[in-house]
């Protein structure tokens, strides 16, 4: 079996589509896309060489299709990430408080 070329569209079972992407030499590259069973965005990332790099988007799944969660890579290291509520305001990650980020910069002193 050879390596991937080229653009893929792959669909849900009644034909919506389900993601998009792209691979060059085998490896990913470029905008890749995934989306909910009703179309809406779901997330939008970006590839170099098979490795995240660049701007990543996930949304939520909800009339206004607002972003949940945004992050940029560099070669597949995670540079900075935000999270964001229904309404599109900044929040903490899943699992975290608001003070652990106060009490870990209090233990590395």
């Amino acid at each position: 079996r050879g390596k991937k070329e080229g653009p893929s569209t792959y669909y849900f079972t009644d034909g919506t589509i389900f993601y998009t992407e792209n691979h060059e030499g085998g490896e990913l590259e470029g905008t890749c896309k995934r989306f909910y069973s009703n179309g809406r965005r779901w997330t939008v990332e970006n590839y170099k060489k098979g490795l995240r790099h660049g701007h990543f988007e996930e949304f939520y799944d909800s009339e206004k299709n607002t972003i949940k969660y945004e992050a940029d890579y560099k070669k597949g290291e995670l540079i900075e990430e935000h999270y964001y509520d229904e309404f599109g305001d900044e929040t903490t990650a899943p699992g975290k408080s608001v003070g652990d980020k106060e009490e870990e910069e209090e233990e590395e002193e």
